[in-house]
């Protein structure tokens, strides 16, 4: 997946919030899950801003290296820039779920 934040998604100025590059990296391991045919959500994640991504500067996300064990898929996930730098890497634990089973049941 590839974005450049609008100012609107900005922390400090002229800097992407790491909330946001956070969030697309999650949404980026879960879909890996998903194409492998798995219905999951985010259970933990981690992640690590290694540099600030600027307002307006292209970013790709790409995930990686998922592993099932029992119910989990363990999951990790790179966001770089244009020249192939590291912005920030993530992993995730992501918990398997039953899509014909509500997620809160009722009680």
């Amino acid at each position: 997946t590839k974005c450049a934040f609008e100012k609107k998604f900005h922390g400090f100025k002229d800097v992407v919030h790491g909330g946001f590059i956070a969030m697309v990296l999650d949404e980026v391991m879960v879909n890996l899950a998903v194409n492998m045919g798995l219905n999951a959500v985010t259970a933990e994640m981690t992640f690590r801003l290694k540099r600030p991504a600027k307002v307006g500067e292209e970013i790709t996300f790409i995930a990686k290296n998922a592993k099932e064990t029992g119910r989990l898929v363990t999951v990790e996930a790179d966001a770089l820039a244009k020249d192939g730098s590291k912005i920030a890497s993530g992993s995730a634990k992501l918990y398997k779920i039953n899509r014909d089973r509500p997620l809160f049941p009722k009680r």
